[in-house]
Formats: C-alpha cells, sequence, structure tokens
C-alpha cells in the first residue's frame, strides 16, 4: 500500500472553508424527502472533489457534474439535472433551483428559467440582486430561511 502524496505546497487548503452552515443545510435537505440534491460546478472534477473535502461538505454521493461534462455552465447544470433526474429516480421534479454565489451563476439561472437565491456576502450579495436574484444570504446558519428562500425563490429578472 502506497501512501497518498501530498498537496503541492503552495495548495492551502484552507481557502476552501464551507460557507457558514453549508454542512449541516445540506444534511438536512438531504433527510427532507422533499428535497434533492445535486451539485454543477464550473470547475473541472478534480479540483472541486478537493474543495467539497476540504470544506468538509457532505456531497459525496450526489449527482454531479463538472465542467467537463459540458461545453457551458448550462449544459452542465441540465447534465447534473439529468443525473438528479436518474439517481432519485424521476422522470422530472416539482422544482428545481440554482444556487450560486456570483454573477454568471445568476445569469445561467436566468438562462435556464431556473429559480435562483444567492449566497454572498456584501459586496458581492448587491452585485446578484443587481443582476436580478430575488434573494441573496449571507449564510446557511438559518436553516428555516434558507428552506423558505428555496420554496420562494424566483427566476432573475
Amino acid at each position: 500500500m502506497g501512501r497518498s502524496p501530498e498537496p503541492p505546497p503552495s495548495l492551502d487548503s484552507s481557502l476552501f472553508a464551507e460557507v457558514d452552515g453549508a454542512s449541516s443545510f445540506l444534511a438536512e435537505l438531504r433527510r427532507n424527502s422533499e428535497w434533492g440534491v445535486a451539485l454543477a460546478t464550473g470547475g473541472w472534477k478534480l479540483s472541486a472533489e478537493l474543495k467539497i473535502r476540504s470544506a468538509s461538505l457532505p456531497l459525496k454521493d450526489v449527482p454531479a457534474a463538472f465542467a467537463e461534462d459540458g461545453p457551458s455552465r448550462e449544459a452542465i447544470i441540465q447534465t447534473a439535472i439529468a443525473r438528479a433526474s436518474a439517481w432519485y429516480q424521476r422522470r422530472e421534479f416539482e422544482r428545481i433551483v440554482s444556487i450560486g454565489d456570483a454573477v454568471w451563476d445568476v445569469k445561467t439561472a436566468k438562462q435556464l428559467n431556473l429559480p435562483f437565491p444567492g449566497i454572498a456576502d456584501e459586496p458581492r450579495a448587491t452585485l446578484l440582486r443587481d443582476y436580478g436574484a430575488g434573494h441573496v444570504v449571507g449564510d446557511f446558519l438559518d436553516q428555516i430561511q434558507c428552506l423558505r428562500y428555496l420554496d420562494n425563490a424566483i427566476v432573475p429578472k
């Protein structure tokens, strides 16, 4: 048996800390039969998995799509939705909500006609609102509020 290689010295995994409350909110969503969880990221699979592990997010066994799964962010999200359909054995979902922290996330949700709540602190929160996000939170600590935002999220204007 070999030892896992050490990450390169310039790679500081502490840079990938979880957004406050994200792990417990994801765990709650996974326990909650009303919501399924899928991951869609514009990052490459290996780098995204490093970030997920570093942040200790409970995303190991969820359907996912990465940069190599599509030529655009829209295609990546569509791949994640297709994988979620197979994973949860559903032809369609009652509601699909995209959550993100960047302007391109808002634009992609708008392109795909998906409701979108943002996750960001100021000044980025204002920027997401300016691009059409109806709700933006700074963290996932208030799970009731976050669930309400999922339920009431609107397609960006």
